[in-house]
């Protein structure tokens, strides 16, 4: 669910770090791959469930509309839009929406504002909702990252977002119950997506 994304600031040293986390400097790495709104991605997600017997793969756009405004919209194998606003989350599928105020839809709240914060280079907000692990160099490079937020932390495990020269490629999203998406992020028409 990219959508979005997604993380961090002036490097700190990892809150929940493993053994592999190297001292990347995170606010230049953020600063790289940040994205000004209105913008428009396409990507294509694989979620893997233990109940499949192959991944259900989605293709979509994710559009990062405003500052604090992101909007995930799946168009095949059906259609499903999420749009996410400070005070509210409205998700729209089969011709009805369900609209969740900030306290109904705190947990996808705090999961698409972390995706915000990614796209926006905000490690100032990125480190409010989650830990952070950053491993490799800035041309090839990989954030790990764990929900802070109790609440978040009983549907997320953590995510892991991928990327390359300045440029988000991929996130995993690992849930509860061995359940876990991947989004890809795909590259404009006539780039070469690497």
């Amino acid at each position: 669910m990219l959508i979005v994304l997604i993380f961090a600031t002036a490097f700190l040293p990892p809150t929940s770090a493993g053994a592999g986390c190297q001292a990347i400097d995170l606010q230049a790495l953020l600063a790289e791959s940040a994205i000004a709104p209105p913008r428009t991605v396409e990507f294509r997600e694989e979620r893997y469930n233990p109940m499949f017997k192959e991944p259900l793969v989605l293709e979509g756009t994710l559009e990062y509309l405003e500052p604090g405004v992101l909007r995930k919209s799946v168009q095949s194998p059906f259609q499903e839009q999420y749009l996410v606003e400070p005070d509210q989350v409205t998700i729209s599928r089969n011709g009805q929406q369900e609209v969740l105020k900030a306290r109904q839809g705190r947990m996808i709240s705090a999961f698409f504002l972390g995706i915000e914060a990614l796209l926006a280079g905000d490690p100032d907000r990125l480190k409010e909702s989650f830990h952070y692990c950053v491993e490799g160099t800035a041309d090839d490079w990989t954030l790990s990252l764990e929900p802070r937020v109790k609440r978040l932390a009983k549907h997320l495990a953590g995510m892991r977002v991928e990327g390359a020269n300045g440029i988000i490629e991929n996130i995993r999203i690992d849930l509860d119950d061995e359940e876990w998406h991947l989004i890809r992020i795909l590259p404009p028409p006539g780039v070469d997506g690497g």
